[in-house]
């Protein structure tokens, strides 16, 4: 038997629905646990014959379930006041989203650039010192490339402040 819980239609759980829906209309589910334990209690005293207290509770229920009837048409109410504000909400988060979108595609093609230039600029640094004149060079494809003490002794950059010449 499966451990994961039962989920809705749109990808949430049952609970978290639940605990949305409570977050969106606290009313509506406490009033409907009132009209469900005032109906339990009527149960209970019919069960034990008590009919004044049953018609007492059975009386309860009636207003319990009128409160739960007043919250569900308040709370929708409100949802349909609210209605231009949540597309208004919603139009921003489209418009920051695509925003996002486009910033993401602007830095992977920086991206692109920048390791197009590192691979040419290591070309550069790994390739034969006859390149560098403008003479063709064959190079051996099979070649390793240049560890970085080759590289730092073709190439030094103090050595233009002390007067030195590269080897």
């Amino acid at each position: 038997m499966s451990t994961e819980p039962l989920r809705v239609p749109n990808g949430e759980t049952y609970r978290e629905k639940a605990l949305r829906k409570f977050k969106q209309q606290p009313l509506v589910p406490l009033g409907a646990l009132a009209t469900t334990f005032t109906l339990l209690m009527a149960s209970n005293k019919l069960r034990k014959r008590q009919s004044k207290d049953m018609n007492y509770w059975l009386r309860a229920r009636v207003i319990a379930q009128g409160f739960t009837i007043a919250a569900v048409v308040a709370g929708a109410w409100m949802m349909g006041q609210t209605k231009p504000q949540i597309d208004k909400s919603a139009r921003e988060q489209d418009e920051m989203l695509d925003g996002l979108q486009r910033r993401r595609e602007e830095f992977e093609e920086r991206l692109r650039n920048a390791e197009e230039n590192h691979r040419l600029e290591q070309e550069v640094l790994n390739a034969p010192s006859s390149e560098a004149t403008g003479t063709p060079v064959i190079r051996d494809i099979n070649a390793q490339p240049l560890q970085a003490t080759q590289v730092s002794s073709m190439w030094n950059p103090l050595g233009w402040f002390k007067g030195s010449n590269p080897k």
